[in-house]
């Protein structure tokens, strides 16, 4: 299915509109279709609706659709972590048909008269296509996670504080029922929009997705062996879901896996989300507090179970090629860094990697493994930048204890919330907030002309003097970024504007909605542009 010239010109023809009432319509959408859909809202982070960013992604896709009509390819790198995303979560190729009918709705409430028939029909076959796009895609992404399609009961082995507000959850497979392909039930009702529904089931969906233009993936889940765990490649994700009573919703939160993959058991490391601590103009996500992260820390404790979806997305290292690795981190976005470091460790310990990462404090996160890494990789570089004047008093000395330090009542919010999934349950969401295990995380790296510290924000400037440092000299070196998104796109654009990294060779992992969110100045948008 394609769309033949004239609807491309109708559909460009609505651009400025667009662009001026795009926000005001993916508003509308949400809101119509989450009122008459309240199943839904198990799909959508309600940190995002709140505060704007669900509906300024879905704006994105939309504009960015529309102004690449003619040439949907232009498309392929935001949709494909958007595909990664939803493939997370469980979206099905029926809710497609449900986003159809609320979107083509809110689009004639918002434009009135300039909805006309034909622009009607136009926007009703675009959609088809950027639909079928992809739902060809995310069948692809299914196909290759096997029979793990939804959601899978873990059981967390273990928890183990890796700072004052970083916990480590190691993850194995239960033998529950609803372990391979079954996701726990949620009232929908059946899909009543039969002209979305026929046309996207009677759509070529299955063909090929390269023909689309995406890659093909070449990773494929273990069938032989049952209770080996899926491969993934090191810097992916996978998301963990919560039954929130205060909501009487579920909560999903996506976690980079923070260590080489291991067959017997996944690893994610969570950090506390305090909320309006990190509140800025750039990231508008901070201004509430973590529901899952907070509650995953302060309810979930070994032998409890949580569910998890198959490892994936589009942030991750390659280990074909033996080019330089330079990954930059700051706060938990050292978790994904962890997979790549220890995965090189254990396949290319001489590959040239340098490890740059940015905290309040020392040591850094994660410091007794990094330790660990230097010795058996003797290529290894390390740069580490301490925003904070000084380490905040420990709570506790014994950060071993730390699994089990939980009070009683935490235990019993847990059950709690594992007994809320009645309908109708409106029980409140008790998340105890007071002072949490510290300790003895793990001294910070010795400084030696491999392993370096300073003070202050990242600040790549400091290691241009040495050259082995960002690699500058080769130009097939791989760039990795993961932080918080302001960040993540100064030290992109410093990369690009100072340095003169071309943006294809530069990686980021987005969590939140769409793409980077910054409106500080107009090279913003042509550097997000060129992604």
């Amino acid at each position: 299915m394609s769309l033949a010239y004239a609807q491309s010109k109708l559909i460009q023809g609505t651009l400025p509109a667009l662009r001026e009432h795009g926000e005001q319509i993916s508003s509308i959408f949400y809101a119509t279709m989450l009122n008459e859909h309240p199943e839904l809202k198990n799909y959508f982070n309600s940190a995002n609706q709140a505060n704007g960013r669900q509906p300024r992604a879905l704006t994105s896709i939309i504009i960015a659709f529309a102004a690449n009509i003619s040439h949907t390819s232009e498309l392929v790198p935001k949709l494909e972590r958007v595909c990664h995303k939803h493939c997370s979560l469980g979206i099905q190729p029926d809710q497609y048909a449900i986003v159809g009918e609320y979107l083509i709705r809110a689009f004639s409430q918002v434009l009135g008269d300039a909805m006309t028939d034909d622009v009607r029909a136009a926007w009703t076959d675009a959609y088809c296509v950027l639909a079928r796009m992809m739902m060809g895609r995310e069948a692809q992404l299914y196909k290759s996670f096997g029979a793990w399609q939804t959601w899978r009961r873990m059981r967390v082995s273990k928890k183990v504080a890796e700072s004052e507000d970083v916990y480590s959850f190691y993850l194995e497979p239960t033998d529950d029922s609803r372990s391979q392909n079954e996701c726990v039930p949620v009232d929908a009702p059946a899909p009543r929009y039969t002209n979305f529904a026929t046309r996207l089931r009677t759509s070529n969906v299955g063909r090929s997705s390269s023909s689309l233009g995406f890659h093909s993936d070449t990773e494929k889940s273990d069938k032989s062996d049952k209770a080996r765990l899926p491969h993934y490649r090191p810097g992916q994700y996978v998301s963990v879901r919560m039954f929130i009573p205060s909501t009487s919703t579920y909560q999903s939160r996506q976690y980079s896996l923070s260590t080489r993959y291991h067959a017997d058991h996944y690893r994610i490391s969570v950090k506390r989300d305090e909320g309006t601590r990190f509140a800025n103009t750039v990231s508008a996500s901070y201004l509430n507090s973590g529901l899952v992260s907070n509650a995953m820390i302060d309810c979930i404790n070994a032998g409890d179970c949580v569910d998890v979806s198959h490892p994936t997305g589009e942030f991750f290292a390659e280990f074909g090629s033996s080019s330089p690795l330079v990954l930059i981190s700051a706060g938990i976005g050292a978790s994904p860094m962890m997979a790549i470091l220890e995965t090189v460790a254990a396949t290319q310990p001489g590959r040239r990697v340098t490890y740059i990462h940015g905290s309040r404090y020392s040591p850094p996160v994660f410091a007794g493994a990094l330790q660990e890494l230097q010795k058996e990789m003797p290529t290894l570089r390390t740069a580490f930048f301490y925003s904070g004047f000084a380490k905040p008093p420990s709570s506790s000395s014994n950060s071993s204890a730390s699994s089990s330090s939980y009070t009683h009542r935490s235990r019993e919010v847990l059950h709690a919330m594992a007994n809320a999934h009645q309908p109708g349950s409106r029980r409140s969401l008790y998340l105890p907030l007071g002072a949490h295990p510290g300790g003895d995380f793990g001294s910070a790296p010795a400084s030696s002309s491999s392993s370096r510290e300073f003070q202050g924000h990242v600040d790549l400037q400091k290691l241009l003097l040495e050259k082995e440092d960002l690699h500058l000299d080769n130009t097939s070196t791989e760039y990795f970024v993961c932080g918080p998104e302001s960040f993540m796109l100064d030290v992109a654009m410093h990369l690009v504007d100072e340095l003169h990294i071309s943006r294809q060779r530069i990686r980021f992992e987005l969590f939140s909605t769409g793409d980077l969110e910054d409106r500080r100045d107009s090279r913003v948008a042509s550097f997000l542009g060129s992604s």
